[in-house]
């Protein structure tokens, strides 16, 4: 049986350890949805709207701090993301959103192919910190490996990844190790310091 992006997707879920993953199944996403049930080990919940998709996603990723996770399609779907990924935004949640897009050989040509949504990325960059779209399917392990590597680096952030429908078909070599998270760890003589300004600040704390 071949290996193919959406199997890369679905591997990708479990390196990542998320056991539990929104969604509204749409043409655009299918095999994704697919792969991940095949696989078995990462849990689809259903949903009934994107928005509340991505905020569920959203509080999974604050109450056990793992990575949150929403499938959605292309266009309409994408959009009623926003408003869940710009709440995980504000709070620094690890929100991944991950979502279908024309076939690459129609994608930009202005030629009115199904839920095309060529102007998705700047949108979504507006309430993700990465946003990556692959066109070959040797770039979608390298781009879902740097949006994790973002949404995990310092400040948690949300990241999106969109994935046209003929590279979650297509033939891909495997996956590779997702990066460890990058942790800032302040000196405790720098905390201090900080600390030490702080209560001398004019006026701070004090009664006027």
């Amino acid at each position: 049986m071949t290996f193919t992006g959406a199997d890369l997707i679905a591997q990708k879920l479990v390196d990542l350890n998320v056991r539990h993953a929104f969604g509204i199944v749409s043409i655009h996403n299918m095999p994704i949805f697919d792969a991940i049930n095949r696989l078995g080990k990462t849990r689809i919940i259903d949903v009934r709207h994107e928005q509340a998709g991505t905020h569920a996603a959203d509080g999974y990723a604050r109450a056990g701090g793992e990575i949150g996770v929403m499938l959605a399609s292309t266009g309409p779907g994408t959009t009623n993301t926003v408003t869940g990924l710009y709440e995980a935004q504000y709070a620094s949640s690890k929100v991944l959103l991950i979502t279908g897009q024309a076939e690459t050989a129609f994608y930009g040509k202005g030629l009115g192919y199904v839920h095309e949504a060529e102007n998705q990325l700047p949108m979504l960059r507006t309430v993700a910190r990465r946003v990556e779209s692959p066109r070959h399917i040797g770039q979608l392990d390298g781009a879902l490996n740097a949006v994790v590597a973002d949404m995990r680096t310092g400040r948690g952030a949300p990241g999106a990844v969109e994935v046209p429908i003929d590279l979650q078909y297509a033939a891909s070599p495997p996956p590779t190790q997702v990066p460890d998270p990058i942790e800032f760890a302040p000196k405790a003589a720098d905390i201090e310091a900080a600390a030490a300004r702080i209560a001398d600040s004019p006026g701070l704390f004090k009664s006027p």
